[in-house]
């Protein structure tokens, strides 16, 4: 069922699939972030059971909850389906959502390859409803301020790249839930995840770029779960590197999986151009989710920003609430007044096909 329009000062009222009640990136992310955000209000929510969605409405103050998210999908209060579930699952929620006239937001990998991508990107252009893809990185405080330098000049001519890091997923033991990331099929890996938002990023600090080739390896086959003890197979890349070209500047990114146990950075970041370099050092190669310091580099001299004066003003210093704070207030935005800055599905449509076109030399253990 179409939503009932809001007026232009009422909130934006949002639907939550795949909500949990203490768990889930749902839980950890877009609920506090919404309640930052006043022009936007979750009303409803659905989890993997009615038991569950009950526990997460009561849990986290929604008034609402349904017993599947065909049931939320069809409420008439909700504007926006917020789509938070494992990647193979989008594809017929998001379906479900537009075709009852509804906004969509879907977590990034929005569809398990580019092809699957598109069909909801027609399905969302056919029915007139607006869409949101989880790409957040660009309001990531870092991200933010190495975006301001280059284009104020700061660094003169961009000259090249180098992102290196840990993309949280593919480690050796992993969550028995994440067990569906290990099939490549399934369209959620750090080739899919972490470099997608690393790109997504670069992309807003130095501008659209082309990624020309790569190399990915498998080299945890055989992966531990850590709940059932249980050990099984994986074919995903866990390892992997990828160059390309910013108009002239050399771009090349390095994921290792997990996270660092070693004491180095998760997440090392360097530009350097014609006048000076920046560096940006974090605990994950993901923007959007880890505390991030900066230096800047020029003239013979160094100025450092700690992740306190990359917050300051901000709604709080989570890492992974302050960019969403920012997201969910132009989703706002577009819902009320129409045009938007957050990433749609034709921008998931465009990664997705990136990451298609790459030439990949593929290794084993």
């Amino acid at each position: 069922m179409t939503a009932r329009p809001g007026s232009r000062a009422e909130p934006v009222r949002l639907g939550i699939v795949g909500l949990g009640a203490t768990s889930g990136w749902a839980a950890r992310s877009h609920v506090p972030a919404t309640r930052l955000v006043p022009q936007v209000r979750v009303v409803a929510c659905a989890s993997s059971s009615p038991a569950s969605a009950q526990a997460a409405a009561q849990a986290h103050g929604i008034g609402r909850w349904h017993p599947d998210a065909r049931s939320l999908v069809h409420d008439p209060d909700v504007e926006v389906v917020v789509v938070s579930v494992k990647v193979p699952e989008h594809r017929d929620l998001v379906l479900r959502a537009i075709e009852a006239g509804k906004h969509v937001y879907c977590e990034w990998p929005l569809a398990r390859d580019a092809e699957e991508a598109q069909e909801l990107l027609t399905a969302a252009r056919t029915a007139q409803v607006q869409t949101f893809v989880g790409l957040q990185s660009r309001w990531a405080p870092g991200v933010a301020e190495a975006r301001r330098l280059v284009a104020a000049g700061a660094l003169g001519r961009v000259l090249d790249v180098q992102v290196t890091g840990h993309g949280l997923v593919g480690s050796p033991t992993q969550d028995d839930r994440g067990a569906y990331q290990l099939d490549p099929a399934n369209g959620a890996h750090l080739g899919t995840i972490a470099l997608a938002h690393v790109v997504d990023a670069l992309d807003e600090v130095v501008g659209p770029w082309t990624v020309a080739s790569g190399v990915r390896s498998t080299q945890h086959p055989d992966v531990q779960l850590r709940q059932s003890g249980g050990h099984v197979g994986s074919t995903s890349p866990d390892h992997l590197a990828v160059t390309g070209l910013a108009g002239t500047a050399v771009v090349s990114v390095h994921l290792r999986p997990g996270v660092p146990s070693d004491g180095l950075p998760g997440l090392r970041w360097e530009v350097r151009g014609s006048a000076g370099s920046l560096t940006i050092v974090g605990d994950l190669a993901l923007p959007e989710m880890t505390r991030t310091s900066l230096e800047l580099r020029t003239g013979g001299s160094t100025e450092t920003r700690s992740w306190g004066d990359l917050v300051a003003g901000a709604p709080g210093d989570d890492p992974v609430v302050v960019p969403l704070v920012a997201a969910w207030t132009e989703v706002a935005a577009a819902v009320r007044s129409g045009g938007t800055a957050v990433p749609g599905f034709d921008r998931a449509v465009a990664l997705h096909e990136r990451f298609a076109a790459i030439r990949w030399a593929d290794t084993g253990a």
